[in-house]
């Protein structure tokens, strides 16, 4: 404001007709003043182009802070995968749907172990199962069978079902299921947590200079990726065994009776044997008879020592008994 009252004080000036004041200086006078004028204005919008300036920089809502320095979450930066929860191979979501693992166990009797066998392991490959183990031991009327079998877990109701066909009689059954959802989940957390760390140790050992650094870096990365492959393992064993259902089969024969005749038996056999046994016999006692021959020298003296000092010893008592 005191600019303008200046200048309106020169304008006044001039416009007073003085004659004691030359026309030439009166004109260099209007000529600073106005260019003091002009260099004034310029510095004054020039002042509030740059006071503009600042408050765009500073002003958290300017184009400087939303484009040129807009901070980057590591997700969008791609430095950290947003990877989606893993799904198991029977199209289970670990977060929505429960993963179990399901155990049973069938003791059954059939009238014979080996066709109930052959069947049972049809029924297991028709259901896209598969036979893991099998035991059959014992004679034909006594035989005894074991099965272990894996079934996908949708079909391990049919195939219960089938087996209790088969059977005589169902002496045990019983069934376990194991939640696993928890660990999964807890596997699939630390799996992701362990490849954002190898990721980074890979990026470090990029910039790695030293050989000592290199080293370090390397094996910390080493240890990484070894946990993430038994993170994986673990993860496909869930996923495998939560997808096939175990079934333990027991197999044994309805009934465990002998017949009444023993299969082989004949009398013709039996004379033979008897036969046999007296000729061992015969043997024998001839074996014995040439053995007392033999030692004839050894024992017969010793007998007769023996029994003239038992006679000696009864006439000496008797003679003391008169």
């Amino acid at each position: 404001m005191e600019t303008f009252e200046i200048l309106e004080k020169l304008i006044r000036f001039i416009n007073i007709p003085d004659k004691n004041i030359a026309a030439p200086f009166k004109s260099m006078i209007i000529y600073v003043f106005s260019l003091m004028a002009i260099m004034f204005v310029a510095s004054c919008g020039g002042s509030d182009n740059h006071v503009n300036d600042s408050d765009r920089l500073l002003d958290p809502e300017s184009s400087f802070f939303n484009n040129d320095l807009q901070v980057r979450s590591p997700v969008d930066s791609g430095f950290i995968d947003n990877k989606p929860i893993m799904r198991s191979d029977a199209g289970v979501s670990t977060r929505q749907d429960r993963m179990t693992v399901l155990n049973a166990n069938l003791d059954i009797l059939v009238p014979q172990v080996s066709v109930a066998m052959s069947q049972i392991a049809l029924h297991t490959t028709s259901f896209g199962g598969i036979v893991v183990s099998s035991h059959l031991t014992g004679e034909e009327a006594n035989q005894v069978g074991w099965m272990s079998l894996r079934i996908p877990v949708e079909y391990s109701s049919a195939s219960m079902t089938e087996i209790r066909d088969l059977a005589v009689r169902v002496t045990r059954e019983s069934t376990f299921a194991q939640d696993v959802t928890e660990e999964y989940m807890d596997l699939d957390s630390r799996l992701r947590i362990l490849e954002q760390t190898e990721e980074q140790y890979l990026r470090l050992l990029d910039r790695a200079e030293t050989v000592e650094d290199i080293l370090k870096v390397r094996s910390a990365a080493t240890d990484v990726t070894v946990q993430i492959e038994q993170a994986k393992g673990r993860m496909e064993y869930l996923e495998s065994t939560s997808a096939n259902s175990l079934i333990i089969v027991d197999i044994r024969p309805a009934t465990n009776l002998k017949s009444l005749v023993e299969p082989g038996w004949s009398p013709s056999e039996t004379a033979r044997s008897a036969i046999r046994g007296l000729s061992r016999l015969g043997q024998n006692l001839i074996s014995l008879s040439i053995h007392i021959v033999i030692f004839s020298p050894v024992w017969v003296p010793i007998t007769i020592f023996i029994w003239f000092a038992v006679r000696w010893k009864k006439h000496k008592r008797h003679r003391t008994t008169r």
